[in-house]
Formats: structure tokens, C-alpha cells, sequence
């Protein structure tokens, strides 16, 4: 097993070692040549301006019903037993 310094590990036979490791060595050379040729986009001076606005905070608007109203819409599923089916002393509803 052979480790190489970008962390992969190479398994097999110390021959398919060294293959693998010099095509991962050219990979990683190639790569780098690559990444050196990317041009930077410039920097504006406006992006900066727009980080120091930030965003605007809005006023919370004040509630017009009480908390009691709105829990009490939430808790009322319309079913009249708690049990399921498959539960003991379940009662089916007559037609």
C-alpha cells in the first residue's frame, strides 16, 4: 500500500504501484499548470459599498388576534377517538 502526499492510497503489486502513482503525479502537475492559467476577475469597488448597506431591517408588524385564538386552530384534528385500528378497543363508525 503506498500513500501519496495528496492523501489516495495505492493498492496492488509494487509495479501497478508505480504506474498508478506517476499517472496520479502527472494528474496533479497538470492540474496545477491548469489552475495558474485561470484568469482573476478584477474587483470592483461597488461590491464593497453593497457589504456596508447590508440588508434593511423591517419593523415586526403587532398581532391582531391573541395567541389563545391561534393554538386553538391548530389543536382541532375532527377526529373523535384517539385510537387507530390496529389498536385494541377500537370502535368503527356505524354506517
Amino acid at each position: 500500500m503506498t500513500r501519496l502526499p495528496d492523501g489516495r492510497v495505492l493498492k496492488g503489486s509494487r509495479p501497478a504501484q508505480r504506474k498508478k502513482a506517476q499517472f496520479w503525479t502527472e494528474v496533479a502537475n497538470d492540474t496545477d499548470e491548469l489552475i495558474q492559467h485561470i484568469p482573476e476577475p478584477p474587483v470592483h469597488d461597488a461590491d464593497s459599498t453593497d457589504e456596508t448597506k447590508g440588508k434593511k431591517v423591517r419593523a415586526k408588524k403587532p398581532r391582531t388576534t391573541p395567541d389563545g385564538v391561534r393554538d386553538k386552530k391548530s389543536a382541532s384534528t375532527g377526529h373523535h377517538s384517539g385510537l387507530k385500528p390496529s389498536q385494541r378497543g377500537f370502535k368503527w363508525p356505524t354506517p
